[in-house]
């Protein structure tokens, strides 16, 4: 989701903005809009394709040790940060301390070095870093595709190769469907199953790239227009939540609504990079997505507790998860707060590291 993979240098500014888009679609669909279903079908699938669309043949251990950096680090230090503020977050009643919940009472801690164990081995999560979950499976899709990409290229190339990795990819997709069907999803692996798939369709659309980056706005906008259409049509269909869950109403229309998804946000953001201002706002956005998916839902606590300050609302109101308030604007301030809070704590963290950094570096 938020793998910032390509250098400063050579950064595709169309990828920046599908990042952002993707980013942006995440918090609104999580801000109580009554869009939230329709966003759903696509904006998850929309990271995984993109993880894909950004994969590079290269040596094993470089690969690992990338995703390591990209994706492990951040699920464990994001979680362990709320892990260890997890008894002020109960005492402000960030999160419930109910007995059916899974943030149960205070911990200790050791109950802290015992989660984070957990974490660093990719097991469970928190509340408020509940969008966590996808750096564990972009974790895992990542290195599984990694892996079996480098043994079929030992005996496959061309077309053949192709061949095998898809039928491979659908014997996944129907290996996450079974585990749907029996609701098994040990260690996660029935979302990652659902979702390889996903990734390879992303490889695909790489080598689709160079053939279409040359067409013209008109196309795009034809493209952006039809694929809405079919996806307004598609979310009468069913839903889709890989959300720490493995559901959906069948594999095919997983793959449809993921694919069409897909035309959709990267025709947009070929048209919207044309355009300064909105398109260099989204990219952005898309080059820190790794804060705003880590923070955005305790952004959203901050909007409940002003908003209950103003409104006279009992503080247990603040319990509620992910929103409290609704309808009317709400959506809107919860999403500007979700991404404007993270983004500046974000420069907030990297002054106050840039300065313990150069007063390290005196003393030395």
């Amino acid at each position: 989701m938020m793998e910032n993979t390509i250098s400063t240098r050579r950064r595709d500014p169309v990828v920046d903005v599908i990042r952002g888009i993707g980013i942006l679609l995440v918090v609104v669909g999580h801000s109580g809009t009554n869009f939230w279903r329709f966003i759903y079908l696509f904006h998850m699938p929309l990271f995984i394709m993109l993880s894909g669309y950004l994969y590079r043949v290269s040596d094993l251990k470089k690969t690992i040790k990338n995703k390591v950096v990209r994706l492990w680090v951040p699920f464990v230090a994001f979680n362990t940060f709320f892990t260890i503020f997890h008894n002020l977050f109960l005492k402000l009643h960030y999160i419930s301390g109910n007995a059916d919940t899974t943030e149960n009472g205070t911990i200790t801690l050791k109950d802290v070095v015992g989660r984070t164990i957990h974490w660093c081995l990719l097991d469970g999560g928190t509340q408020l870093g509940g969008v966590m979950w996808f750096f564990k499976t972009l974790f895992q899709v990542s290195i599984m595709y990694a892996i079996i990409d480098l043994l079929l290229k030992r005996w496959f190339e061309g077309d053949k190769l192709l061949f095998v990795q898809t039928v491979f990819a659908f014997v996944t997709l129907w290996a996450g469907w079974m585990m749907h069907i029996r609701n098994w999803n040990p260690w996660g692996m029935g979302i990652v199953c659902s979702s390889y798939i996903l990734y390879h369709l992303g490889v695909i659309a790489q080598n689709l790239h160079f053939q279409l980056k040359e067409k013209k706005s008109l196309m795009w906008l034809g493209a952006v227009s039809i694929s809405f259409a079919i996806l307004l049509i598609l979310n009468a269909g069913g839903g889709i939540v890989l959300l720490g869950e493995n559901t959906y109403p069948n594999p095919m229309f997983l793959l449809l609504c993921s694919i069409i998804g897909w035309v959709y946000v990267y025709s947009m953001a070929q048209i919207l990079v044309e355009f300064p201002a909105i398109g260099g706002a989204l990219a952005f956005l898309g080059r820190h997505t790794i804060w705003v998916a880590a923070l955005h839902f305790l952004a959203f606590k901050l909007v409940t507790t002003i908003g209950l300050m103003i409104s006279g609302g009992d503080v247990y109101c603040r319990e509620t998860f992910p929103f409290y308030f609704t309808g009317s604007l709400w959506p809107l301030v919860y999403t500007v707060v979700g991404v404007a809070f993270p983004l500046l704590s974000e420069i907030v963290w990297q002054k106050a590291c840039g300065r313990l950094i150069q007063v390290f570096r005196r003393k030395v």
